[in-house]
């Protein structure tokens, strides 16, 4: 069952530095809300999500197909592809399924947050992540197009859940691949200068505006 997230007023997760650090269920529930927000994944989009699972699954395989065919003609992909194919298809085609299946919870927040992290350790570019998610809707769409073809009010409510669902990953993923990409350049300041973390984020915190 799809469910929110938390309550309260809607905040920006923190940054490093900040009150609320990542890694903490706080940090993931306040992203979770942001998030949500940002794209309106609302309660009754997350359960028209699972409403729409069953009817699409049998579609995931093809969209994942078509995914990846289309990624193998963009020559700056192919060394992130290459000897990975079927793990990153199998990795994918579960995601998608849990797209209509998921709670959209701190805990898939968590999950969404590590694989943006994941892209950082093998240095993927920021950009491969829009575009990524672009070509998946592009592949997704035309199914639910279909699938609701005979209701129009449907077919506009479906579409936009499916965008919201989308939109929610992506905001997570850059989320995390900011700030693991900056606390990797904190890191090599650190090692440079030969200052702890603590001591630099007791700095930070002195000088926070």
């Amino acid at each position: 069952m799809c469910m929110p997230c938390g309550r309260g007023r809607v905040k920006r997760a923190a940054l490093p530095g900040e009150a609320t650090t990542p890694m903490t269920e706080t940090y993931y529930t306040n992203l979770c809300a942001y998030a949500k927000a940002f794209v309106a994944l609302t309660p009754d989009r997350e359960r028209l999500l699972c409403t729409l699972g069953p009817a699409v699954r049998p579609h995931l395989d093809a969209v994942t197909d078509l995914l990846y065919s289309h990624l193998q003609t963009i020559s700056r992909t192919a060394p992130f592809l290459e000897g990975r194919l079927p793990t990153l298809r199998r990795t994918h085609r579960a995601w998608l399924e849990e797209v209509f299946t998921t709670t959209y919870d701190s805990a898939y927040v968590e999950r969404m947050y590590r694989v943006g992290d994941a892209h950082v350790r093998v240095n993927l570019p920021v950009e491969f992540m829009a575009g990524g998610m672009t070509a998946i809707a592009d592949a997704l769409m035309p199914v639910v197009v279909r699938l609701t073809a005979e209701d129009v009010e449907r077919q506009i409510a479906a579409l936009g859940a499916v965008n919201a669902a989308l939109g929610f990953a992506l905001i997570v993923m850059q989320e995390s691949y900011q700030i693991s990409r900056l606390l990797s350049e904190q890191d090599k300041f650190l090692a440079i200068t030969g200052l702890s973390r603590t001591t630099f984020n007791n700095l930070a915190a002195t000088h926070a505006t």
